[in-house]
């Protein structure tokens, strides 16, 4: 399955909500108890093949969250760990600063995936860059 980064939880109706609004999802999830704590039945059976985060990073407070996320659903036992998409616009130096050395210390490899730029009418280049982050562990 396909997944934007969050925090989940079955509040409405069986269908899956994020907290601290990082992302969101549309069909079922893993249900969540308590901060930090997994339903034991459901973390064996579910993890996503890609995680897709766009527009996700604007202020510092939401760096270590989404990289502590993502370092979760990579590291998850007996689970292939998932293609990670960022699609990331610079908005703050400082929060571009933090982020790349939270996923450092995480043990993320940032690669700029990037695609050409193809020559426009006005010569303008896209700000947004995208990057495929693979945790370490998972390269190896």
């Amino acid at each position: 399955g396909v997944v934007s980064v969050g925090r989940f939880t079955r509040e409405h109706h069986g269908v899956g909500t994020v907290k601290n609004g990082i992302g969101n999802i549309s069909n079922s999830c893993i249900p969540a108890t308590n901060e930090g704590d997994e339903n034991p039945a459901a973390s064996n059976l579910w993890g996503p093949e890609i995680v897709l985060a766009a527009d996700v990073v604007w202020i510092e407070s939401l760096v270590h969250p989404l990289v502590q996320t993502m370092h979760r659903i990579c590291t998850k036992p007996s689970l292939t760990p998932p293609l990670i998409l960022l699609s990331y616009q610079r908005r703050s130096q400082a929060v571009e600063d933090l982020l790349f050395q939270t996923l450092e210390e995480f043990r993320f490899r940032i690669e700029d995936v990037t695609a050409p730029v193809v020559s426009t009418s006005t010569g303008a280049e896209s700000k947004i860059r995208i990057y495929r982050i693979i945790h370490q562990a998972a390269a190896q």
